[in-house]
């Protein structure tokens, strides 16, 4: 026999713990443990009420499925179909077998009699939709499944239309249940079409020989074994994981069905699986199909951008910006997905090299096609690029980076950092934010004693403190110092840098060393601390950072040339180094109030230094002539739009760069300077 292609289009399932196609994915990927349950037919909703009251089990389960794979199809009513079992009604067949035995028993009704065919399922679905196309059912013993497939790939491949197969199983009734042990209730679907695109299909040939059986692995297997239509479950798990299979599905004694799926292309999600993996709900849930999905990339697609209730609508239009909503979400189904669970809300952190191909989207014909392949993906966020396009043009795309928030973030009370906690100062600090209820981690350089003299003080008080300590300088010893205190305790939402050192001096006979001492402690320790908390503290969407300076800061005094150097001019030095690592106003609303004593907190020269940080390699507009309109920055909660600039922030920013290389080179030539006076 030659091969036979096509390929899957929508998956229905009901069975023992797999409640649906969508809300099975996880089990049957791998990612979750399967727990049998009981199994709920829901009433055929398609049906008349009258019908709806003579459906029995086995109609119902058949019903269930075939609508659920169909779901995202147009045009069901003109498919051909294909409906499989093993058992039929048994036991409709027990209570006719029953009477028989006994005819002065219990009588049986017109309604049991009509529902006892073996096509019995076909027709109730032809009738719930309308529909008079070509129907075959069959029953093939406990190679059922596989006769069935063979059947609708044989129709799709002779007559190049899509066919929707249905098997069906349900327990036989005592005593029929003792030599013909059936175990649960199972059925599938599968909408099945002609191969499009290759690489994407299911290839099946007839063998006339006896399948080779492999041991069961696990339950699913064994499940598997003992339903004729629960022999789809090796094909549905390789669906669901996304991986090539060869399968050998037993037809009789004596030949099998082999199955081949090659690349295998995921059946799509309708809008209702979709929502049910999204946080997205209602209105503003605007994909109506994922086509396909990798690991790595997702294909999506919407016709909401249409609809004159579109949420995102102002004025009577949808402007093309609202595109990234629709990427979004493309994005985070892609995170469910691939995760094998639904996605928590998150939020935007920022918008690298978003492009605009057109003004407005309500306006584009036909369908959005959304792509989304992520670039970086981990439990606390991720970073993808996407494309809209439609209309025969791309109408958006760009690169986006989210944060999940971690979930014991939201209930536990916010923690506090203070560097230099073990000081006079520093203690203080901590005692006060102990007062106000926050857990407090009292830093110190080397002495420890003083820092747990602080932090148990604060408990004594009735409050939670922790000593650590760790060298700031050393900015990899910092980092995995902090995050063994994130793994133990969770995120930091509050840092106060108070560390600070001195190495009083005239400038004229300071050494390096004693330059560098300083610099090391208060602004390079800074960034030491603050890298590793700031996106567990974006991922609370709380936070509030504060560095404190020295008088010297504002009013210089003999000595301390690098104290004035470093907390005043060099000050934008730390705004340019905080903007790169997105801290300026707007990002994951961490901020707080904006003096010298926190640099990059927000507003003036941090927000510009902001933007012109995020000016990377690939925004940058040659000549600074007309062409595609950027959004030049997006922080969380901000979105500005205007035609690129990027000279202007190429400018900005070589000029923070100059006064950043100039902190070091400022000070060896006024000494130098200092020396030929003297």
């Amino acid at each position: 026999m030659s091969l036979l292609r096509c390929r899957v289009d929508g998956v229905g399932l009901l069975g023992p713990g797999l409640s649906g196609w969508a809300a099975s994915l996880a089990i049957l990927a791998g990612a979750t443990p399967w727990a049998g349950a009981e199994i709920v037919a829901p009433p055929p909703a398609l049906l008349p009420p009258t019908e709806r009251r003579r459906t029995g089990l086995p109609v119902r389960l058949a019903l269930a499925v075939a609508a659920e794979a169909t779901a995202a199809e147009p045009a069901r009513a003109g498919l051909e179909t294909v409906f499989a079992s093993g058992n039929g009604d048994g036991a409709i067949i027990g209570g006719i077998l029953e009477a028989l035995h006994d005819p002065a028993g219990i009588a049986i009704s017109p309604t049991a009699f009509h529902n006892l065919v073996h096509n019995a399922p076909s027709g109730y679905w032809h009738i719930a939709i309308g529909s008079t196309a070509p129907s075959v059912s069959l029953g093939g013993h406990d190679g059922s499944f596989a006769a069935g497939l063979l059947v609708a790939a044989t129709a799709v491949a002779t007559r190049g239309r899509p066919v929707l197969f249905c098997a069906y199983d349900v327990p036989m009734a005592p005593p029929l249940d003792r030599v013909r042990p059936t175990g649960c209730a199972f059925a599938v679907a599968l909408l099945l079409r002609p191969v499009e695109q290759a690489g994407d299909l299911l290839a099946l040939r007839y063998v006339a020989a006896p399948a080779e059986a492999p041991p069961a692995a696990d339950a699913l297997d064994l499940l598997a074994a003992e339903n004729p239509a629960a022999r789809a479950l090796p094909l549905l798990r390789a669906l669901a994981a996304r991986r090539g299979t060869a399968l050998q599905l037993p037809l009789d004694e004596e030949a099998h069905l082999a199955l081949k799926a090659h690349a295998v292309l995921m059946p799509p999600l309708d809008h209702a699986a979709i929502a049910r993996l999204v946080p997205h709900q209602g209105g503003m849930c605007l994909l109506d199909r994922a086509l396909d999905w990798t690991a790595e990339r997702i294909t999506c697609e919407a016709v909401a951008h249409a609809a004159p209730d579109n949420p995102l609508r102002r004025d009577g239009m949808l402007p093309a910006v609202c595109g990234l909503e629709f990427a979004l979400q493309a994005m985070a189904l892609h995170g469910a997905l691939t995760a094998a669970a639904p996605q928590p809300a998150g939020f935007v952190s920022s918008l690298r090299e978003v492009q605009l191909g057109a003004a407005r989207l309500d306006t584009v014909p036909g369908r959005l096609r959304i792509t989304a392949e992520a670039l970086i993906a981990e439990a606390r966020g991720f970073i993808y690029r996407f494309e809209v396009a439609g209309g025969g043009t791309i109408l958006l795309s760009g690169q986006a980076a989210v944060i999940l928030p971690e979930p014991a973030a939201w209930s536990a009370p916010r923690r506090a950092l203070v560097t230099g906690g073990s000081s006079p100062i520093g203690g203080a600090i901590c005692r006060r934010l102990a007062a106000d209820g926050r857990e407090v981690l009292v830093h110190a350089h080397a002495g420890l004693v003083r820092a747990e003299a602080v932090a148990a003080g604060i408990r004594a008080e009735g409050g939670r403190a922790q000593a650590f300590v760790c060298d700031l300088t050393d900015m990899a010893a910092t980092a995995v110092v902090l995050d063994a205190l994130l793994e133990q305790g969770g995120p930091v939402q509050v840092l106060v840098h108070n560390a600070g050192t001195h190495d009083d001096a005239p400038l004229a006979g300071m050494s390096e060393a004693q330059w560098r001492g300083v610099i090391d402690v208060s602004l390079h320790g800074f960034y030491a601390a603050l890298r590793p908390l700031l996106l567990p503290m974006i991922g609370t969407r709380w936070g509030r950072i504060l560095a404190i300076s020295s008088i010297s800061g504002l009013i210089g005094n003999r000595g301390q040339a690098r104290l004035r150097r470093r907390q005043g001019r060099a000050d934008r030095c730390g705004e340019v180094a905080l903007a790169r690592i997105r801290l300026a106003r707007g990002d994951g609303e961490c901020g707080g109030a904006r003096d010298h004593r926190q640099p990059g907190g927000g507003g003036g020269d941090a927000a510009r230094a902001h933007c012109a940080a995020g000016a990377g390699p690939a925004r940058r507009a040659a000549g600074g002539g007309r062409g595609p309109r950027r959004l030049s920055h997006l922080g969380a909660g901000r979105l500005h739009h205007r035609p690129s600039h990027c000279d202007q922030r190429r400018a900005r920013l070589s000029r923070a760069a100059q006064e950043d290389f100039g902190a070091d080179c400022w000070m060896m030539v006024f000494r130098r300077f200092c020396t030929q006076l003297l």
